[in-house]
């Protein structure tokens, strides 16, 4: 698929999980003495996201993948993680918030596909803390997987940009998971990390490095079927006699 399509099909998906219903995913939280807790998902919602989550990781570029030594700008990277983030989160809380509707339901014997209260339950710690950690591990995995593979999150395809090594070797699992994960830190340090790349000459973070990880500009080129290229040198011949 090439971008154009690629964006077309993300942005029409995840309008449809965003309006589907007024709360994807599970919620809950307390101020003094006010709680609340919430949970909602939407039938388009879980129509759509099995589908969205195989795309995000078994679409295939179209045509032949070419590097460049260009610079990849902040602003390119940042517009990338805002896509990649709602892209997969979006999809991930809308199968995730299942298990507290579940539970909501044994509790009131009344089945319904979103919910909101005032009050607590018991079991409302143990609904809110195992979708956030599934959906923490989702997104570890996410922005992991493609830099074993030598491959682009969506968004960096979009976008334009790779995480790659400089002599393109691959990439361990546990090389790509200890980046990720030291990303996640430098983006809670923002006030720091991006001011620090702001200034540097290749624009790189605290969690690129020049000889190891660092992000590369990326293009693709679409083949020439060999059978095509035949009669067009035919003709450019003719045109020289």
């Amino acid at each position: 698929m090439n971008r154009t399509t690629i964006s077309i099909i993300c942005i029409s998906a995840c309008l449809l999980l965003a309006f589907s219903s007024d709360i994807i995913g599970v919620s809950m939280s307390q101020h003094g003495d006010e709680y609340h807790f919430s949970a909602g998902t939407s039938l388009i919602a879980l129509v759509v996201s099995p589908f969205l989550i195989a795309l995000l990781t078994a679409y295939k570029p179209k045509g032949k993948r070419e590097t460049s030594g260009a610079i990849v700008s902040l602003w390119r990277r940042f517009c990338a993680f805002i896509i990649d983030f709602y892209i997969a989160l979006l999809p991930a809380s809308a199968i995730l918030a299942i298990p507290a509707i579940l539970v909501e339901w044994h509790h009131t014997d009344i089945f319904v596909l979103k919910f909101s209260r005032e009050f607590s339950r018991a079991t409302d710690v143990l609904a809110a803390i195992a979708p956030t950690l599934l959906g923490f591990a989702w997104l570890l995995f996410y922005f992991s997987y493609p830099i074993t593979k030598g491959k682009q999150t969506i968004g960096q395809y979009i976008m334009g940009y790779r995480i790659a090594l400089k002599n393109n070797d691959k990439v361990s699992v546990k090389k790509a998971i200890l980046r990720t994960l030291f990303s996640f830190f430098v983006l809670c340090i923002g006030w720091l990390s991006i001011p620090l790349a702001f200034f540097h000459k290749q624009k790189h973070m605290l969690h690129d490095n020049a000889n190891g990880l660092r992000p590369e500009m990326v293009s693709y080129r679409n083949q020439i079927n060999p059978t095509e290229e035949i009669p067009n040198r035919m003709q450019r011949n003719i045109l020289r006699a």
